[in-house]
């Protein structure tokens, strides 16, 4: 086995169609990883053929408009890690990915567009491109070599993006980000937050074709305890609106009270604790099952605020 100047693909595929998986012989840009053994050969990675080298467990990546990915193992020493460079159609695509496959408990770090670590694991998005570092030791590598090979995998990638702009649209004030997710379709929200079978919200159900749902689902940190914030835009007003009344017609045997002020619903549980709902044009947010419904309320009002379409100049 030779000593590694390790090469990963991060930039389009020469010729990559269909659905196959096989060893990669060319790339368009490449990042040297000093000191690292190769383990084998590359591993191009197209279509649905994703699912065979991750063991079925591709749903997410599906849901993100996937294209393509390269996959190698490298040794260094005792340490060997597992990288996985994986590319989809847009920028809020990889970013929706990126926020995805990080650990929700983990730490931000500050290169790329945005990266996270975590239990031995390193996530990186920028531009079109995730990119994952797993390590795979017996002994476990240090933080310092992950995260490393993932910056100079990160580094290989060209431009600088914005999150997508339903992600900038929720305040940071106690906003727990790391555990922010974005998506299109059910899957990744059924992680997080089981609603029932029924597809009540109108989120993606089918990863293979592309969703024009978008989603946000976060945390914050207020007085006593955590409280879960989900922000829907669909692709019509009456989408959004069906998607509340679904969602309020699904929880009803559970409710003791229903208060219907258009743009809001507030609905009220046996127990005492309030959904918060605010619909309005193609928006629908949902504060779930709060006990501080005054602390809530601002952070959906101003949710709503950063994402209304800047108003014109009196003189035009």
């Amino acid at each position: 086995m030779k000593r590694a100047v390790v090469c990963l693909c991060v930039a389009a595929f020469l010729g990559a169609t269909g659905n196959r998986a096989d060893a990669a012989d060319s790339s368009l840009s490449a990042v040297q990883l000093d000191q690292w053994l190769a383990q084998g050969e590359v591993l191009k990675v197209t279509g649905r053929a994703l699912y065979d080298v991750i063991d079925g467990a591709a749903d997410i990546h599906m849901g993100f408009s996937y294209i393509d990915s390269e996959h190698m193992t490298i040794r260094k020493g005792k340490w060997e890690l597992e990288v996985s460079v994986f590319r989809v159609d847009t920028p809020d695509n990889a970013y929706g990915l990126y926020s995805c496959l990080r650990q929700r408990d983990g730490a931000l770090v500050n290169f790329a567009d945005e990266s996270s670590y975590a239990y031995g694991t390193a996530v990186l998005w920028r531009g079109s491109y995730c990119v994952e570092v797993k390590d795979v030791s017996e002994e476990g590598a240090p933080e310092k070599e992950i995260l490393a090979v993932c910056k100079a995998l990160g580094g290989a990638i060209e431009g600088r993006h914005r999150p997508p702009e339903l992600v900038r649209a929720f305040p940071r004030k106690k906003l727990i980000y790391h555990g922010l997710i974005y998506f299109h379709n059910r899957h990744p929200l059924d992680q997080v937050r089981y609603l029932g079978i029924e597809n009540v919200l109108l989120l993606g159900t089918d990863v293979s074709k592309p969703s024009r749902v978008e989603a946000v689902y976060a945390d914050y940190e207020l007085p006593k305890g955590r409280q879960a914030v989900l922000a829907i835009r669909y692709p019509t007003v009456q989408q959004a609106a069906k998607a509340l009344d679904l969602y309020d017609a699904s929880v009803r045997e559970k409710l003791a009270q229903t208060d219907d002020r258009p743009p809001w619903r507030t609905l009220t549980g046996k127990e005492g604790r309030q959904t918060i709902a605010f619909q309005k044009d193609r928006l629908l947010i949902l504060a779930f099952d709060s006990s501080e419904p005054r602390a809530v309320r601002p952070i959906v009002e101003q949710i709503a605020k950063n994402l209304e379409p800047p108003k014109k100049p009196k003189n035009e």
